[in-house]
């Protein structure tokens, strides 16, 4: 995959062109370069979610060919497909269950549905980690029927309206500027309004067709209680150094991972972000490089698909979010709070909730948050910020987190 986001290279200047008369012009020219890289970093940015988010469109498509509801990934549930699109994987982190759905006119020995899945290219990774696995319930096949196009409708633009606010979110946590992320929120606007009507066209074929849908077969298991370990496991090594580096939470970092990525070290998203801790390359990947590395350059959509390169960089933005946006709340529960939803959205925005007329001022927010017990904290975070998405997400790495700190007592480590 080609690079996303390419910096430019600041080139020691030639000792000549320090001298006064030369300087002025350099500082010109220079400025324009960089006004300049920054338009194209955000038609760039513009070009990779729309090919990423055509192609989950697309996939939808081909999902309605075989089911009447084509339920896709979501940070409220993760939906893992066989090759052959009859049979789904649908993962509930918070409830700690799996539910595996599968395409059948006829009742279907339950064990070799996981033999199959075991040895499909698509479902075998995560098949691997759900043993053993108690079962919760299990039906015998149900009518895969047609949903009344309405509902239909508006399941699927639920599911558009969040990837709207996601990207928004990703948008304000940017390092662009207001102008830039004026414009970059308008064509967001204009591309989803393009994508619902896409998707209206689509209903209205499928339900032309009439399609003749099997019947789904389900099972529901509860997720082994080692799950959470096997997943982290591989990387355990690389969160403990950062623990100790920066002196975060390890529940924390692994419930942030958990959340952005289920621990899928090639993970991307629409926003754009890549790996395990899902890291946006515009925002913490510059914020990492320049105040903790010292470079202008982030790191490439390659170099994130390494574990270690981003659990470096996710959770040096997350101590930069403790340390120094954010680390004049005093009230360690209530900044934790605000680092988690800032770790989604910015700190601005966190900003936001708590300052009169919409002020993304840090020093005045801190202020006010100090005032406010870790409850009130949280209260106002679930209340106020702008978007749903990440009021979920706050909800969502809390209690992983809780999750976590009792977990790993039990842990080798």
């Amino acid at each position: 995959m080609r690079s996303i986001w390419i910096f430019i290279t600041v080139l020691f200047l030639p000792h000549e062109l320090m001298a006064e008369e030369g300087f002025a012009e350099f500082k010109s020219d220079y400025r324009y370069q960089l006004s300049q890289f920054s338009k194209q970093q955000v038609n760039e940015y513009q070009e990779f979610r729309e090919q990423y988010l055509a192609e989950y469109d697309a996939f939808r498509q081909q999902l309605m060919q075989h089911w009447s509801e084509p339920v896709q990934s979501s940070p409220r549930e993760r939906v893992i497909y066989s090759k052959d699109l009859q049979t789904r994987i649908r993962i509930d982190d918070m409830a700690k269950t799996v539910k595996i759905e599968y395409l059948t006119d006829h009742l279907v020995d339950k064990e070799k549905i996981l033999q199959s899945l075991e040895k499909d290219e698509n479902t075998a990774r995560e098949v691997q980690f759900l043993s053993p696995a108690s079962m919760v319930s299990s039906t015998i096949p149900e009518l895969n029927s047609q949903q009344p196009l309405s509902k239909q409708k508006l399941n699927l633009i639920v599911q558009i309206d969040n990837q709207y606010q996601q990207s928004m979110a990703a948008i304000d946590s940017s390092e662009a500027t207001p102008q830039q992320v004026k414009q970059e929120k308008m064509q967001l606007q204009s591309e989803t309004n393009v994508r619902k009507q896409k998707l209206q066209s689509q209903l209205d074929l499928m339900n032309k067709k009439s399609l003749t849908y099997k019947h789904i077969q389900s099972q529901t298991l509860l997720l082994p209680n080692d799950y959470d370990y096997k997943k982290a496991k591989p990387f355990l090594k690389s969160y403990q150094e950062k623990v100790k580096t920066y002196g975060l939470s390890l529940p924390l970092l692994l419930a942030i991972t958990q959340t952005e990525s289920a621990y899928d070290p090639h993970a991307t998203s629409h926003i754009p972000a890549f790996g395990l801790m899902q890291i946006v390359p515009a925002s913490a990947g510059v914020d990492v490089a320049k105040k903790i590395y010292q470079i202008d350059t982030p790191p490439t959509a390659n170099d994130l698909y390494h574990p270690k390169t981003n659990i470096d960089y996710g959770a040096g933005y997350l101590a930069i979010l403790w340390r120094q946006y954010l680390g004049g709340i005093t009230d360690e529960v209530s900044r934790k709070y605000c680092v988690i939803a800032a770790y989604n959205t910015g700190a601005g925005n966190v900003a936001r909730v708590f300052n009169s007329k919409g002020s993304r001022s840090l020093k005045q927010a801190m202020f006010e948050i100090n005032k406010l017990t870790p409850q009130q904290v949280y209260d106002r975070l679930e209340q106020r910020l702008p978007y749903d998405e990440t009021k979920f997400y706050l909800k969502k790495v809390c209690a992983l987190d809780n999750r976590y700190q009792s977990a790993i007592k039990n842990w080798s480590l």
